[in-house]
């Protein structure tokens, strides 16, 4: 496999990748967002209430082809018996340990940083807010988003509707 790192297409928008590249990156992506989700919930007795994840690609610029998307991949759980401020400081904590780069903004809200792939930066956040409507009585929501910088896929990519199609 060839790296990529550093290299940018004529257009400024991100590096061009084959289709293998592309898919390397959603299921890299995709199994991001489940250990980032995983290690919290695993610190916190967490329940995965989530319907399933949902990847999509975003085009990167209305001035932009087609073809330059970047991925998100959206999940929650849900923490009993603890609220905002104690998630978080937990969350941050656990993530550090992983060696994610975590900063917590707005008290609701953390943004994490991770290492590139094939040259695309990843990074994602975390929002926090209270579940007043709870069976517990006392629960916090966590929404996470992974996300990529963006990148152009080929062509064939673009017409199949990638990345919607696979089981995420």
């Amino acid at each position: 496999m060839v790296g990529l790192a550093g290299c940018r297409s004529d257009s400024g928008f991100g590096p061009d990748l084959g289709a293998a590249e592309a898919d390397e990156l959603k299921t890299e992506t995709l199994a991001t967002q489940e250990r980032v989700v995983k290690v919290a919930m695993d610190e916190l007795g967490g329940i995965d209430r989530r319907k399933g994840r949902t990847v999509v690609a975003v085009r990167c610029s209305d001035l932009a082809d087609r073809r330059y998307v970047s991925l998100e991949v959206r999940g929650s759980f849900v923490v009993e018996n603890h609220r905002v401020p104690e998630v978080a400081a937990a969350v941050t904590r656990t993530w550090r340990k992983e060696g994610w780069d975590v900063e917590p903004f707005d008290g609701f809200v953390l943004v994490f940083r991770m290492e590139p792939l094939h040259g695309i930066r990843r990074n994602g956040s975390a929002s926090l807010h209270d579940l007043r409507d709870d069976p517990s009585g006392l629960a916090t929501g966590v929404g996470v988003v992974v996300g990529t910088g963006c990148f152009a896929i080929p062509d064939s990519l673009v017409e199949s509707g990638w990345p919607r199609g696979s089981d995420p």
